[in-house]
């Protein structure tokens, strides 16, 4: 596999229903941001094929969030 397209991100910290409203007003499938409901980790929130949303918030050491 090749990487065809790099883009710098900037992250934002943001409440869910923020970054819900960020992913609308956007043509992006998803979202990256720091949760600032959960101390700032790193979360990335998705456009599902039925409609509602979803979360990833990835472990730190093998600890969940």
């Amino acid at each position: 596999p090749v990487i065809i397209h790099k883009e710098n991100f900037r992250m934002k910290p943001l409440f869910p229903d923020e970054a819900i409203m960020d992913l609308e007003m956007s043509e992006r499938p998803f979202i990256v941001f720091h949760n600032a409901k959960n101390n700032g980790r790193i979360a990335i929130l998705f456009r599902r094929k039925d409609g509602e949303y979803g979360m990833i918030e990835p472990e730190l050491n093998g600890q969940a969030a």
